[in-house]
C-alpha cells in the first residue's frame, strides 16, 4: 500500500510541475505579445502627434505671414485682403477662416462702421452677443476689436462686426498677444457660426503701426493697430491631420493642458477601451496641448492568447504522468530516487517562477533569466539520467534494467522537449545567438545523413544525397544551428515516411547579390493538404491531432527551424500533396558574393568510428567537487569513487577557493577541481579567476548547463582548462579526470 501511495504521489507531483511549466510558458508568450502591442501603439501615437504638430506649425506660419502682410496699412483693404487670404487658405486648408480685427477707439466707431458700409459690407455694425446668443449693437467701450475683414466671406458673413473685446476669453487672448508681441493661442471658444457646440481656438498675431517702437509692453499697447487672426475648428483640424494615417484602431483625444485642469478639445469623453493611453504634449503658440492615444483593441487575456499551447501542455503533462506511473520501478530504492528528483524539479520550478517575476520587473534581465532557467532544468536532469546509468550497472534483474532504460529514454525525450521550448523562448525574446564560423557544408550534410541513416534503415526506407549544382568549398555561418535544422527536416521526413525513401538535394543559388546554400528534402510519406500546410509553421501545431497521436512530437521543430533559418539570412518553404509526399526547401546565406568560387563536391571520407573503450580509471586521483546541488554531489562523487578517485565535496565557490588553496599549503593538493559555474556565495567563474590570480596552476574543469561556444569561451577565459556540459556523460567526465596532468606538491 505504501509503494502504491508513493507512486500516486510522484505522479501527482509531475502533473503539478508540468501544468506549472505550461502556464508559465503561456503567460510568457502573452506577456511578449502585450509588449509588442504597446510598442506598436507608441510608434503609431508618435506618427499622430507628429502629423498634428505639423498641421499646427503650418497654421502658425500662415498667421505670421498674414500679420506681415497687414503691417502695411494699404493692404487692409477688402479686395487685397481677399486675394491674400484665398491663396493662404488653399495652401493651409486646416485654417477655417482668416480675419483682420483692428483696434477701434470709441470716438472712431462711427467712422469705421460707415467706411465698412461704403466698401460694400451692407449694414455693418460693431456688435456683441446678448445673454440669449443674439447679435445686438455693442455697448460703448473705450476701444473695440470688431471683425472687419474675413475670408471665406460667404460662410462667415454673420461674424462681421462682432466685437472680440465683448467676450472674456477672446479679450484675454487679445491682451496677451498685444503685451507679448508674438503669436498667441486662445483657450477653447464657441465659434460664431454653425452649431453652439462647435469648439475652436484662435491664433492671434498682433500688428503694430510702428514696429520700431514695440519693444516694451507700454510701447506695444500704444502702437497696436489690430490683429491678424486664424480661426481653427478643433474637430476639422484633428481630422485633417489624421486623414492620411489610417489609425482606425486608435482613439485620439486632444486636451488644452495649459491651466490647472485639462480642457477637452477633440475626441470622446472616455476611450473605447480601458488600456492606458500614450500621452505627448505639444506647443501651440504659448499654450500646451496634450495628445492622448488609446488602442481600441483590448489586450488579449492569457487564455485567449495561448489556449492551444495550454491545452497541449496539459495533455502532454497528463500523458507523462501516466507513463511515469507505469514505468516506476518495483524496488524501494528506485521509488525513493524518483521521489527525490520530483521534489527537486518542484524546487526548480519555484526558482523559475522567482526568475520570471524578476524578468517582468526588469526587461534587461531576460538573458540572465533564460540562462538560469536552462541551468535549473538541466541540472536535475543530470541527476535523473546519471542515476539511471548507475542503477543500470548495479541491477541484475532484466525487468528492472528494462524499466530503468525506459526512464532514461523518456528523460532524454523530456530534455529534448525542454531544449526546444528554451530555444523557442530565446528566439521570441530575441536572445538566441548565432555564430559565424568557416566550415565545409558538404561534409556537414554528410554527417547529418550518416546520423539519420540508422533511423531510416530501422523503418526499411532509404536516404539518398546528391547535388543540383556546384557548391562553395567553404561558407561562413553557424554549423551547429544548420545541423539542428537539417536533423529536424530529415528526421520529420523519415518519421512520416512508411514506404519509399527520402531524397536530399543540395545546391547553391544567387539571391539579391549574395550566394545562398539550398537544401531540398523530399519524401514519399503521408503528405499534407493545403489547409494543413497553412498551419505548419505555428508553434505546437502538427498536421492534425491524429498525426500527433500516431507519430508523436510537440510541433516545435519546424517553428524553430524556420526561425533559425531566418536568423541565418534565409528561410524555409514547404510543398506537399496529401498521400504522395512533401518537399521542404531550406535556404541559408553563405556569407559569400553571388559570383564566389564554386566546384563540384567530392566524396567525403568517412571518419573511422571511435573504438569503444573501457571506463577510465581514476585510481589515486584527488578530486575537489564544487557543486551546490546535493543530488549532483551524490551522483558525481559516487561515480568518481567507484572509479578509484579520492573525492572532497564543497557546496559553493568560496568553499572551493578556500579548500583548494588550503590543500596546496598542506601539501595534499588536488589533481582536478570540478567547478560548477553557477553556485551561491561565489560562482564558478569568480572562484576560478581568484584561484588563478593567487597562482593556482592545477587542472580546473568547468561544469555548466550552457552549451554554446560563447559559454565555452567564457569558462576558458576565466581560467578553466576544460569544459563539459549538463546532463553529464559519465565516460567523458571520467576521461577528463583521468587525463588531467599530475603535478608534484
Amino acid at each position: 500500500m505504501r509503494g502504491a501511495a508513493s507512486r500516486f504521489g510522484i505522479c501527482g507531483a509531475i502533473l503539478v510541475v508540468g501544468i506549472g511549466l505550461t502556464l508559465f510558458a503561456a503567460e510568457r508568450r502573452a506577456s511578449l505579445q502585450a509588449t509588442a502591442r504597446t510598442t506598436e501603439l507608441r510608434r503609431e501615437s508618435e506618427e499622430i502627434v507628429a502629423s498634428l504638430q505639423t498641421s499646427i506649425r503650418a497654421c502658425e506660419h500662415e498667421v505670421r505671414l498674414l500679420a506681415a502682410f497687414l503691417s502695411e496699412p494699404d493692404q487692409r483693404e477688402r479686395r487685397r485682403f481677399q486675394g491674400f487670404a484665398e491663396t493662404s487658405l488653399r495652401r493651409c486648408p486646416q485654417v477655417e477662416a482668416l480675419e483682420w480685427v483692428p483696434r477701434v477707439y470709441r470716438e472712431n466707431r462711427e467712422f469705421y462702421e460707415r467706411a465698412a458700409r461704403e466698401q460694400g459690407l451692407g449694414d455693418f455694425a460693431i456688435s456683441e452677443r446678448d445673454v440669449n446668443g443674439q447679435l445686438t449693437p455693442a455697448r460703448i467701450r473705450e476701444e473695440h476689436f470688431p471683425i472687419y475683414l474675413v475670408e471665406p466671406m460667404e460662410r462667415n458673413r454673420s461674424a462681421l462686426g462682432f466685437d472680440l473685446g465683448s467676450n472674456a476669453i477672446r479679450l484675454e487672448a487679445l491682451r496677451t498677444a498685444c503685451d507679448r508681441g508674438r503669436i498667441t493661442a486662445s483657450r477653447r471658444i464657441q465659434l460664431l457660426r454653425g452649431e453652439r457646440g462647435n469648439a475652436g481656438i484662435l491664433l492671434l498675431a498682433p500688428v503694430y503701426d510702428d514696429t520700431e517702437k514695440s519693444h516694451t509692453v507700454e510701447q506695444r499697447r500704444s502702437s497696436l493697430a489690430g490683429y491678424a487672426i486664424a480661426v481653427l475648428q478643433a474637430d476639422s483640424l484633428v481630422d485633417r491631420a489624421l486623414s492620411g494615417l489610417r489609425k482606425d484602431n486608435i482613439d485620439t483625444r486632444v486636451f488644452d493642458a495649459t491651466g490647472l485642469e485639462d480642457v477637452m478639445l477633440f475626441g470622446a469623453a472616455a476611450p473605447a477601451s480601458e488600456g492606458l493611453p500614450v500621452s505627448r504634449t505639444i506647443e501651440v503658440a504659448d499654450r500646451g496641448w496634450r495628445i492622448a492615444c488609446t488602442s481600441r483593441t483590448p489586450p488579449p487575456s492569457l487564455m485567449t492568447a495561448s489556449l492551444g499551447a495550454i491545452a497541449l501542455g496539459i495533455a502532454l503533462t497528463i500523458a507523462l504522468s501516466v507513463l511515469a506511473f507505469a514505468l516506476i520501478g518495483r524496488t524501494a530504492r528506485i521509488n525513493q530516487l524518483v521521489k527525490e528528483r520530483t521534489e527537486e524539479l518542484a524546487n526548480a520550478m519555484k526558482l523559475l517562477d522567482d526568475a520570471r517575476a524578476n524578468a517582468e520587473s526588469a526587461n534587461a534581465s531576460k538573458s540572465a533569466f533564460l540562462a538560469n532557467m536552462s541551468h535549473e532544468i538541466r541540472t536535475p536532469m543530470t541527476a535523473i539520467l546519471g542515476f539511471c546509468e548507475v542503477l543500470r550497472e548495479e541491477l541484475v534483474d532484466l525487468d528492472s534494467k528494462s524499466t530503468v532504460d525506459r526512464i532514461h529514454r523518456n528523460g532524454e525525450h523530456l530534455l529534448t522537449i525542454i531544449n526546444d521550448i528554451l530555444d523557442l523562448s530565446k528566439i521570441e525574446a530575441g536572445k538566441l545567438d548565432v555564430e559565424q564560423v568557416v566550415f565545409e557544408p558538404w561534409e556537414l550534410i554528410h554527417e547529418v545523413i550518416d546520423l539519420m541513416s540508422d533511423r531510416a534503415s530501422g523503418k526499411g526506407i532509404t536516404i539518398s544525397l546528391s547535388h543540383r549544382t556546384p557548391l562553395p568549398p567553404a561558407i561562413t555561418s553557424d554549423p551547429t544551428r544548420i545541423r539542428q535544422i537539417l536533423i529536424n527536416l530529415i528526421g520529420n521526413a523519415v518519421k512520416f515516411t512508411e514506404v519509399g525513401g527520402v531524397e536530399v538535394l543540395v545546391g547553391a543559388e544567387s539571391h539579391e547579390g549574395s550566394m545562398q546554400l539550398e537544401v531540398c528534402v523530399r519524401d514519399t510519406g503521408i503528405g499534407m493538404t493545403e489547409e494543413q500546410l497553412s498551419r505548419l509553421f505555428q508553434p505546437f501545431e502538427q498536421a492534425d491531432t491524429s498525426t500527433t497521436r500516431r507519430f508523436g512530437g510537440t510541433g516545435l521543430g519546424l517553428v524553430i527551424s524556420l526561425r533559425l533559418a531566418e536568423r541565418l539570412g534565409g528561410g524555409i518553404t514547404a510543398f506537399s500533396q496529401a498521400g504522395k509526399g512533401s518537399e521542404f526547401v531550406c535556404r541559408i546565406d553563405t556569407g559569400l558574393a553571388h559570383d564566389a568560387e564554386v566546384r563540384m563536391p567530392t566524396t567525403v571520407k568517412r571518419r573511422a568510428s571511435a573504438p569503444v573503450r573501457e571506463k577510465a580509471s581514476c585510481d589515486g586521483r584527488r578530486v575537489l567537487l564544487a557543486d551546490d546541488g546535493p543530488d549532483n554531489q551524490r551522483l558525481i562523487s559516487h561515480v568518481l569513487r567507484k572509479a578509484g578517485a579520492d573525492v572532497v565535496v564543497v557546496g559553493d565557490g568560496q568553499e572551493a577557493l578556500d579548500t583548494a588553496l588550503a590543500a596546496d599549503v598542506e601539501a595534499t593538493p588536488f589533481d582536478v577541481v570540478l567547478m560548477d559555474m553557477q553556485m551561491p556565495v561565489l560562482d564558478g567563474y569568480e572562484a576560478t579567476q581568484q584561484l588563478r590570480e593567487q597562482g593556482y596552476d592545477r587542472s580546473i574543469v568547468a561544469i555548466t548547463a550552457h552549451a554554446m561556444d560563447s559559454d565555452r569561451e567564457r569558462c576558458l577565459n576565466a581560467g578553466c582548462d576544460a569544459f563539459t556540459t549538463k546532463p553529464l556523460k559519465i565516460e567523458e567526465l571520467l576521461g577528463l579526470v583521468a587525463e588531467a596532468p599530475r603535478k608534484s606538491p
